[in-house]
């Protein structure tokens, strides 16, 4: 979690409360919105969706009270967590503040130091319950995919048995007219082929809202304890993060294959250069792809730590990535992440400079 993925939206009829918290939160790395009525704050949140928001009780027309109540009854904001900070000190006060679900209450005059640090508390505990959540769906995800791998793996044994059920059967029945058990055969290798296909579309068809920035940091926190201390992701955040419609199985599994593959090339030590932006495709994923024509991608690139002692190769006919013989992992790993991008209708792209090898992946954006 860091703060300049996170934005706090103040709402506050005071112009110099709202300039003093503006210019201590942006010091801290925060991106901060403002809003100097209860309504127009209740319109911020629901448009920009802030991490946090801090909100005076006592403003003309709607109060902070009511924008509390608005924003708890919304399904897309009743998640975001509110810290109260008015004047208003009564125990009555903090208890209908606490009641109609506020987070925190703090009175003025208030603290800079004291915010900022309740503030730091609230955004990593809405940060540990998202990632709960993300990880439960993961695993989920996982889990489903398994199960479509011992599907699949059944699937191919029996329909090996058919084929070769099958190729008996011709030898038998030479040029004359098939057997009635080769008809039967074909019939059941056909029904076989669309239960595969409708477990597979099962599976993929979960499909949810994405941000790659919070994806990113998840993959690295579940990559921290296996990263050597000489080794290090060295990330360029975007302020805001690309969001992208995807299986969120399918998508961590990509991105984590990319950070493994990166990290078999830091065996000394070194930078890991990661990218998160969004723009068109380049020139290079263009021509190599299967990706859509869309106004914007959103990209994850991850730069190897040094060059790589056998180069990368692709197999435009086959869709298959390779390495060296005593590095198949590698290969393996980006054969698997092309699956997963031609999936979702992304693009997987590879290119060198200085002996260095950068993976991108470029999915199209959710809009």
């Amino acid at each position: 979690m860091r703060p300049e993925q996170m934005t706090v939206l103040t709402v506050d009829d005071t112009p110099a409360n709202i300039r003093l918290l503006t210019h201590y939160l942006e010091k801290q790395g925060y991106r901060v919105l403002t809003a100097e009525d209860g309504f127009e704050g209740f319109k911020a949140a629901i448009q920009h969706h802030p991490d946090l928001v801090l909100l005076d009780v006592m403003m003309p027309g709607t109060d902070g009270y009511e924008v509390c109540e608005l924003l708890k009854a919304e399904e897309e904001t009743k998640d975001i967590p509110i810290m109260f900070l008015t004047a208003k000190a009564e125990v009555e006060d903090r208890i209908r503040g606490f009641e109609l679900g506020a987070v925190d209450y703090i009175t003025k005059p208030f603290n800079l130091t004291e915010i900022t640090t309740r503030l730091r508390t609230h955004l990593r505990l809405k940060y540990l319950e998202k990632e709960r959540v993300r990880t439960g769906q993961i695993l989920l995800q996982t889990q489903k995919l398994a199960s479509l791998g011992r599907a699949q793996s059944v699937f191919a044994e029996r329909l090996a048995g058919l084929a070769e059920q099958i190729g008996s059967g011709l030898k038998k029945a030479g040029s004359g007219a098939p057997a009635e058990g080769m008809i039967s055969a074909v019939d059941e290798m056909k029904r076989l082929l669309g239960d595969l296909r409708s477990v597979s579309d099962a599976t993929a068809s979960d499909v949810e809202r994405i941000s790659l920035s919070d994806l990113l940091d998840g993959v690295l926190d579940l990559m921290a304890p296996v990263i050597q201390n000489n080794v290090r992701f060295t990330v360029e955040w975007p302020k805001v993060s690309p969001v992208v419609l995807g299986n969120i199985g399918m998508l961590h599994q990509a991105v984590l294959n990319l950070g493994l593959n990166a990290m078999e090339t830091a065996v000394g030590g070194g930078d890991i250069a990661v990218r998160v932006t969004e723009g068109p495709l380049p020139g290079s994923a263009g021509k190599n792809g299967d990706g859509e024509p869309g106004p914007v991608y959103a990209c994850i690139a991850m730069t190897d730590a040094a060059p790589r002692k056998e180069p990368l190769s692709f197999d435009r006919v086959t869709g298959l990535f390779s390495t060296a013989k005593n590095n198949l992992n590698a290969g393996i790993r980006l054969t698997a992440i092309n699956a997963i991008m031609v999936h979702h209708k992304g693009v997987l792209d590879l290119t060198e400079q200085d002996g260095r090898t950068t993976v991108s992946i470029h999915l199209p954006t959710a809009g």
